[in-house]
């Protein structure tokens, strides 16, 4: 609209100055006509007032009309181009702060992540450790387990070859009685140590469970860390400037 506007008034602007430029010609000629000029001619009916003539009035009005009609087509083009470049500066403007915000952000974000990571990968290690520990004691326990169970099979042959006494001889004697208290204390021993190795290898299995899924956790943040950091992060260092931002 504004430059319909300004065209209109371009228009008008140049037909009243081709008039003016024309009307100027035609007086500068007819200043210099004299008595003696070789292109004075009778012309009849120069004497007229054509209808359509203006009056000074009427002239000074149109001229006036016209001038103050570009004036105000310019100085409404001056006022909508300083509306539109303050509105363009600050939507610049708000485009770089949003930008330094998002930086700021995936900054933080980064940072965070990177923190996480690192404490994953703490516990990760303390995980492995813990679960070496764990296989090393459950190893030792199946080696005192065979031990035990070496050590049954002794008391227990024992006893059975006592029993092959014969008459008077197959007596209850102190002996007995005290390879029957070892079986049972080897007998409570092998339970005892048979449960301590379950509950083990009940701890080695969430131990693996827990490295399994520290490890996936891991992965997945060190995927965010490149996605945010070595892709996001460098792509964003190429945002235009507020200068290149404004066609510069």
């Amino acid at each position: 609209m504004q430059l319909t506007e300004l065209k209109a008034a371009k228009v008008r602007m140049e037909v009243d100055w081709t008039d003016k430029t024309d009307a100027y010609n035609i007086e500068t000629e007819c200043i210099s006509l004299k008595n003696d000029s070789p292109l004075i001619l009778w012309k009849l009916g120069a004497t007229r007032f054509p209808a359509e003539q203006s009056t000074p009035s009427s002239y000074e009005h149109y001229t006036r009309e016209s001038l103050t009609q570009a004036e105000t087509a310019k100085q409404r083009s001056i006022n909508l181009r300083n509306t539109l470049g303050a509105i363009y500066k600050n939507s610049i403007k708000d485009l770089r702060e949003q930008a330094t915000r998002v930086d700021i952000a995936l900054a933080d974000k980064i940072k965070l992540t990177e923190e996480v990571c690192y404490q994953l990968e703490k516990e990760l290690l303390r995980c492995l450790h813990e679960l070496a520990n764990t296989e090393k004691a459950i190893d030792e326990l199946r080696h005192s387990t065979r031990g035990l169970d070496c050590a049954m099979k002794v008391a227990q042959t024992r006893l059975a070859n006592r029993l092959q006494r014969r008459n008077v001889e197959s007596c209850r004697d102190t002996p007995q009685f005290a390879l029957v208290e070892e079986v049972r204390m080897l007998n409570e021993r092998t339970s005892a140590m048979l449960a301590e190795l379950k509950r083990a290898e009940e701890t080695q299995a969430g131990l693996v469970k827990a490295r399994g899924d520290l490890e996936r956790e891991i992965i997945v943040k060190r995927k965010t860390l490149y996605i945010d950091r070595d892709r996001g992060q460098r792509m964003r260092s190429f945002y235009p400037s507020a200068v290149a931002l404004s066609g510069f």
